[in-house]
């Protein structure tokens, strides 16, 4: 046996208003727009790049269809729109107006948030897991950490000889804590926090693997523990006009002065952190 969904019906106000939003916001493609009679036309599109089931866009022309335009599912999320790159394609479709009802976060199944189409129905815009695993930092994890740090493209190392992997067995092992982020049983990305000098030791995402929510992930466990250890303040620093700093400002840090040769000082008190939490 072998079946398959063909196709989904989504009730609309209007044919060509309908293509234009999915075609002209969403990016899908008309698959089929053929005349039935003088009021019904057949209409597919469907997602880019996908070859499965596709949407009918099914004009409603009875009062009781109407009164489901936009609630075919009574409040629930309705469709489901898969996705080989979320931020690529959330950044796209806030830029063409698409309102979304739900901010992006990480589940376990991926990166997901929730948006409404022309009528009002709810999506979700899925990114789905690639085998991403969040979890401590192990000292096997030593080497690996060291790739993705010698890897970065901002706040670079002058010298990687300057951490070396004792001392980075240290900061994980004795003075505070560390996590990564594997995909695909590599790691590309850290945390370390450091409870001796009350500060964020590192944390950076491999090129290529930024934008996908990882490094906020990070973020979020290591200030997490840090404040169950202790109600002291946590400062870092970074270099000015960086994606770095933007996310420190972003995810709610208070710039407090100059460190070192000219980089940015960021604070996060824990009353701050409890109410950003």
């Amino acid at each position: 046996m072998n079946q398959q969904i063909a196709h989904i019906a989504l009730v609309v106000n209007d044919y060509d208003e309908a293509i234009h939003f999915y075609t002209g916001k969403l990016n899908f493609t008309l698959i089929e727009d053929t005349v039935l009679s003088e009021t019904k036309r057949w209409v597919l599109v469907a997602p880019p790049g996908s070859d499965g089931c596709n949407l009918l866009l099914a004009k409603a022309t009875a009062d009781e269809q109407k009164s489901r335009i936009g609630n075919q599912t009574g409040g629930r999320v309705f469709l489901f729109l898969n996705t080989d790159n979320f931020w690529r394609d959330y950044k796209n479709m806030l830029a063409e107006g698409i309102i979304f009802v739900r901010e992006p976060v990480i589940e376990p199944y991926g990166i997901v948030a929730v948006f409404k189409d022309l009528y009002g129905n709810l999506w979700d815009l899925i990114e789905p897991k690639k085998n991403m695993l969040f979890r401590e930092a192990r000292l096997t994890d030593i080497p690996q950490i060291q790739m993705v740090r010698n890897a970065v493209t901002e706040n670079i190392l002058s010298d990687p000889a300057l951490v070396p992997d004792e001392d980075v067995a240290d900061y994980i092992n004795r003075r505070g804590k560390g996590w990564v982020c594997e995909v695909n049983n590599s790691i590309v990305g850290f945390a370390i926090a450091d409870l001796e000098d009350h500060n964020v030791w590192a944390l950076f995402i491999q090129p290529g693997f930024d934008k996908k929510g990882i490094g906020r992930k990070l973020h979020d466990d290591m200030l997490n523990w840090y404040f169950t250890q202790t109600s002291t303040a946590i400062w870092l620093s970074t270099s000015p006009g960086t994606r770095a700093e933007q996310f420190y400002r972003q995810a709610g840090w208070i710039e407090t002065g100059i460190h070192g040769k000219g980089e940015i000082k960021f604070e996060m008190t824990a009353a701050q952190w409890k109410l950003l939490r």
